[in-house]
């Protein structure tokens, strides 16, 4: 699946990403994924940002995000 890259983009730790129409969040989890950063993600959808929320929380219980 195609995602995003923080090297390619040039986003290093402790910088901010805003996802905008991140819909269920797949680019804002791959960017916690990569680097130490804040991620702020936006979406017309109500639904889609619950369900973004609940995944970017879960992943950081499980220590998936740096």
């Amino acid at each position: 699946m195609l995602t995003i890259d923080c090297n390619l983009l040039g986003v290093i730790d402790g910088e901010q990403v805003l996802d905008i129409g991140c819909g269920q969040g797949r680019h804002s989890s791959e960017a916690c994924e990569q680097i130490s950063c804040r991620v702020w993600a936006l979406d017309i959808e109500e639904e889609t940002i619950k369900k973004a929320k609940c995944f970017l929380e879960l992943m950081d219980e499980k220590g998936q995000t740096q």
